[in-house]
């Protein structure tokens, strides 16, 4: 019996994916001492609520500006994008227009994983 060939391949679609779980796996003995420690789910607790305001003013307030900006920076080249193409904006056509939903979905499904991936570590690096 033959061995399948296998060629490791190192891409943005590859690395990324692992950055971010060894980022989650190596935050996860921390967020474990915690619950042990008080009691409670940080997301579930009451400091929760009142930590981004203060972010503003402490660590992490470089993400406040950074994530917006870059969203609304994607969003508008999309935009642009979408209109030279003569197509209706994205979640306008992937609401109201039934048809054409399988193509927008189908369009949006190889980028949940990159984007995912890409706000999960932009927030734990601008976090600081």
């Amino acid at each position: 019996m033959k061995a399948l060939p296998t060629r490791l391949s190192l891409s943005r679609d590859s690395i990324l994916p692992a950055v971010v779980i060894i980022a989650l796996l190596a935050a996860l003995p921390f967020a474990t001492w915690e619950f042990i420690q008080t009691g409670e789910l940080y997301i579930f607790s009451h400091r929760f609520w009142p930590d981004p305001v203060a972010r503003f003013h402490g660590p992490g307030r470089m993400r406040f500006i950074m994530q917006p900006t870059v969203a609304t920076f994607l969003g508008a080249r999309d935009g642009v994008k979408d209109r030279r193409a003569d197509k209706p904006p994205f979640l306008w056509g992937l609401v109201f227009r039934s048809a054409d939903r399988p193509g927008y979905r189908a369009a949006l499904s190889p980028h949940y994983e990159t984007l995912f991936c890409l706000q999960s570590f932009s927030m734990s690096l601008l976090s600081f």
